[in-house]
C-alpha cells in the first residue's frame, strides 16, 4: 500500500489568525517541531504496511536548505511565489491547484497544513483501508449554528483531509474550507472523531493536534458533546445551547 501526505500552505509562520509573519526566529522551532511530527506520523502508517511519500506545496523561505532536511521520506518540493490574495480562502485554493498533478498510483492521501504539530493521537487515528472521504471533525458548535454551516449541513474542521484512491477525480477540486461537505456532494464522507472541535487550537483544545505558531488553548469548549450523523442533511430543525461564542475560525 503506498500512502502521500500532502503537506500546504505557509510554513515559518509566526502570529494569530490573518498574520502573514513569516522566516522569522522564532518561527524556527515551531515548524520544526511541526515538520518532525509529519515524519513520526508517516512512521506510524510505515508501522501498518504502508509505503509513504510526501508533497510539499508552500511559499519560498529562507530556511528551505532546513526544511526539506528534516523530511526522511521521498519528498516532493514544490514552492510558490507569493501573491496578495483578498482572502484566506483565495491564498488556500492556490496551493489546492497542485493536487490535480497528483500521481494515481497512491492509495490514499492526507492533507494537512505546514503548521499543523499532529500529536501522538492522530497517528493513531488514521485507517489506511478508509475507503470514504474523511474530514478531521465537525466544527465547532460555538464557531457555527450548532456546528452547521447551513440548515442540516455540517460544518466542517477541515485542518485534516482523508481522500482514498476511489474518489481522486476530485483532486482537482479539493476544498479544505468549512463549507467541503457541501461541495463533495454525491461522495461518500464521514469525520474521524466523534467530538467537535474548533480549526483554531488557540481557540479550542485539541488532543489530536494543534497550530505551532501560536498558543494552545487548554479549554476545549465542547467536551463531551458528540456529533449526530443522524441530523446531517435531515429535515430537523437544529437547536443547541452555546455558552461560548468565538469571532470566526
Amino acid at each position: 500500500m503506498k500512502g502521500l501526505l500532502f503537506l500546504y500552505g505557509e510554513c515559518f509562520r509566526e502570529g494569530m489568525n490573518g498574520s502573514r509573519l513569516t522566516d522569522s526566529p522564532t518561527s524556527y522551532l515551531p515548524q520544526k517541531e511541526a515538520s518532525l511530527s509529519h515524519i513520526a506520523f508517516c512512521d506510524e502508517m510505515k508501522r501498518k504496511g504502508v509505503h509513504m511519500e510526501v508533497l510539499i506545496h508552500t511559499y519560498h523561505t529562507k530556511f528551505e536548505k532546513d526544511l526539506r532536511s528534516w523530511y526522511s521520506y521521498p519528498t516532493t518540493y514544490v514552492a510558490k511565489r507569493r501573491y496578495p490574495f483578498k482572502t484566506a480562502k483565495s491564498a488556500l485554493d492556490s496551493f489546492m491547484k497542485i493536487a490535480k498533478e497528483i500521481d494515481h498510483s497512491y492509495d490514499f492521501i492526507v492533507l494537512t497544513r505546514m503548521d499543523i504539530f499532529l500529536k501522538p493521537h492522530f497517528h493513531k487515528l488514521i485507517n489506511p483501508q478508509w475507503d470514504k472521504v474523511y474530514f478531521f471533525s465537525q466544527s465547532s458548535i460555538p464557531s457555527f449554528h450548532c456546528g452547521f454551516i447551513k440548515d442540516t449541513i455540517p460544518a466542517v474542521n477541515p485542518m485534516i483531509e482523508f481522500i482514498p484512491k476511489r474518489y481522486f477525480y476530485l483532486l482537482p477540486t479539493l476544498n479544505v474550507d468549512h463549507n467541503a461537505w457541501i461541495t463533495y456532494s454525491g461522495v461518500e464522507k464521514d469525520f474521524m472523531v466523534d467530538e467537535y472541535y474548533d480549526a483554531d487550537t488557540y481557540k479550542d483544545f485539541n488532543p489530536y493536534l494543534k497550530i505551532v505558531n501560536r498558543p494552545e488553548s487548554r479549554i476545549h469548549h465542547d467536551k463531551g458533546k458528540k456529533i449526530n450523523r443522524k441530523w446531517f442533511n435531515s429535515t430537523r430543525k437544529i437547536k443547541c445551547k452555546v455558552k461560548h461564542h468565538f469571532k470566526g475560525t
